[in-house]
């Protein structure tokens, strides 16, 4: 391989190397808080599905009482 080709390479790796360190970073950090927004979310569900069972629970006890 010609001395050049070799030059070429190098130049286009150094370009290229800094941008894609700089995307997996922030790809590390998209993918963490999307799985906190998953957790927070998933929480949330776990909350609201306890909610609609009580609403459904206590209905006919507050049917009665009016």
């Amino acid at each position: 391989m010609p001395e050049e080709s070799i030059n070429i390479y190098m130049s286009l790796a150094d370009k290229v190397s800094g941008p894609l360190s700089g995307i997996g970073t922030k790809t590390k950090a998209f993918s963490k808080e999307l799985q906190e927004l998953e957790q927070t979310t998933q929480a949330y569900t776990k909350i609201q599905d306890k909610l609609s069972k009580e609403t459904v629970d206590y209905r006919p006890c507050a049917q009665s009482a009016a």
